[in-house]
């Protein structure tokens, strides 16, 4: 094979998306360290890749006395039909800490709207377990 064909078809591989996705999510998360309930918001942006691969990026706020921001990259992978499996590594931005969030969300589809309950769990310093509702288009 030609290095020009190689080429080729690794570009083919990213080539066919499907669609980008601009999502919401709105949660009660439980805040291991503090033993306390607080609301969150998730935002992400998600370009999808030969159906079942996902990259983006993405940006969670937990709200409260003690809330915090991660941003981070987003790694999905859709194990089955509306069932996506998570993976974003980010940054903490008030504690300036790696953290590892994972995440599995449900979906269905309807006019263009993607909705669905979702759980996380994310591990640092301050870890915390998440669950909610997920809105995207």
């Amino acid at each position: 094979m030609r290095r020009g064909a190689v080429v080729l078809s690794v570009v083919s591989l990213f080539s066919t998306s499907v669609a980008g996705e601009l999502g919401l999510g709105l949660g009660v998360t439980y805040l291991e360290e503090e033993e306390r309930l607080a609301p969150s918001l998730h935002l992400h942006y998600k370009e999808h890749f030969k159906n079942y691969l996902g990259f983006g990026i993405g940006l969670e706020h937990v709200l409260g006395d003690h809330g915090h921001s991660i941003a981070s990259l987003i790694l999905s992978y859709e194990a089955y039909e509306h069932v996506s499996l998570n993976y974003m590594p980010g940054l903490d931005i008030e504690e300036k800490e790696i953290v590892h969030h994972f995440e599995l969300s449900f979906g269905f589809e309807s006019n263009g709207l993607h909705l669905g309950p979702f759980l996380g769990v994310s591990l640092g310093n301050e870890s915390h377990f998440s669950a909610g509702v997920h809105f995207a288009f």
